[in-house]
């Protein structure tokens, strides 16, 4: 497989596009496990949330980025496949539930039904591993992310 510099010499930037672009879109926040609808009462819009949620879920996106880019092969894996959904029109947005203890570990990683079975194969233990630090105490859980991958040139 190729390393992480011979794909970022290969395509000069097109990764580092890429992964900026695995960008927050929306972030909802709802309280416990409960099923979907019940979790609608509970949800929070981006702009209603609290700043100091809103600054946890930028920096939770900046830990799922890092883990992404650490590993050169999923990496590359996902320059071809947000190449691909590009072509055939197919967007590649999709929301992730982070469910975060309180030393900021991961300890559920979910995904809406809109997810790629392979691309959340792929993706889910990337996440998981991420650890943006503490969040709020008062936030609400799951913390969900809107996120989108696109291809730019």
């Amino acid at each position: 497989m190729a390393s992480k510099s011979q794909i970022m010499n290969g395509n000069p930037g097109r990764l580092r596009r890429l992964l900026r672009s695995f960008g927050l879109v929306a972030l909802g926040l709802s309280a416990g496990r409960a099923p979907a609808a019940a979790q609608s009462t509970d949800y929070k819009a981006a702009s209603e949330a609290p700043a100091a949620w809103r600054d946890y879920a930028s920096r939770l996106q900046g830990a799922f980025q890092q883990q992404i880019d650490a590993d050169g092969d999923t990496s590359q894996w996902l320059v071809t496949f947000a190449a691909e959904r590009e072509k055939e029109n197919k967007p590649l947005t999709f929301v992730v539930s982070a469910s975060i203890l309180p030393d900021g570990r991961m300890d559920c990683i979910a995904f809406d039904s809109s997810m790629d079975p392979e691309l959340g194969g792929r993706l889910r233990p990337l996440l998981a591993s991420a650890n943006a630090g503490a969040p709020p105490p008062d936030m609400l859980q799951p913390l969900r992310l809107r996120l989108r991958l696109r291809s730019t040139e």
